[in-house]
């Protein structure tokens, strides 16, 4: 999976994260057309940022993939 595909993958899981929770993610979301012009290094960033609210938030368990 390519980085661009990893975090379009991670802006759905917040989005159901999201409408399971009842809140809303802090990070902004980006568009396809933001990522496709977002340097490799940037979206380093902006994967580890989401990755890291998904596991702060209890995706696993809330979702129900943590077992």
């Amino acid at each position: 999976m390519t980085k661009r595909q990893r975090i379009n993958h991670l802006e759905v899981r917040i989005g159901q994260l999201e409408a399971h929770l009842r809140a809303l993610c802090p990070i902004p979301e980006l568009t396809r057309t933001q990522v496709k012009r977002k340097a490799e290094s940037r979206l380093d960033k902006a994967i580890a940022e989401r990755v890291e609210w998904l596991r702060a938030n209890g995706e696993k368990e809330c979702m129900g993939s943590g077992y």
